[in-house]
């Protein structure tokens, strides 16, 4: 006699369900962690380009952080220019909390008006803090 009966086919579902039922939050969280740490790099390699775009042009820079966008403005006498955008954090669900939205770099590649900062990124339970320091510099606070 060659197949499974009814019971056996029941009992293995049953096993597959309660193995996929301990799996897949713990991916749902894995997942999270992955999109906060995308999202904080992406705002680290902003005040890092803001930063090199403000020594190279010898002028200011104005860097934006938001939920919908991250923006890098130029400023040339009076006018500034949109140097570079990249969508933001909101757009795949992550939550943006910053006490310092704008930053503006100066000449010498450091950051003017602002003290330390705190910008907090969440999703889900994962949350990741990062502070700036007056210099214009970012480091990842590994609890928020």
């Amino acid at each position: 006699m060659r197949g499974m009966t009814l019971v056996e086919l029941i009992v293995v579902l049953g096993l597959v369900c309660g193995v996929l039922g301990l799996v897949l939050p713990r991916a749902g969280h894995v997942r999270d962690r992955l999109v906060v740490e995308h999202q904080t790099s992406e705002i680290m390699d902003a005040y890092g380009r803001a930063r090199l775009t403000a020594l190279r042009s010898g002028g200011r820079v104005l860097l934006r952080v938001a939920t919908d966008s991250i923006r890098i403005w130029e400023f040339q006498g009076v006018d500034s220019i949109l140097a570079w955008v990249k969508a933001g954090p909101g757009g795949v669900g992550v939550q943006l909390v910053s006490s310092i939205p704008r930053v503006v770099f100066g000449p010498n590649g450091t950051t003017m008006g602002v003290a330390n900062g705190r910008i907090t990124l969440q999703r889900g339970s994962v949350k990741r803090g990062l502070v700036a320091s007056r210099l214009g510099r970012l480091r990842v606070d590994r609890s928020p």
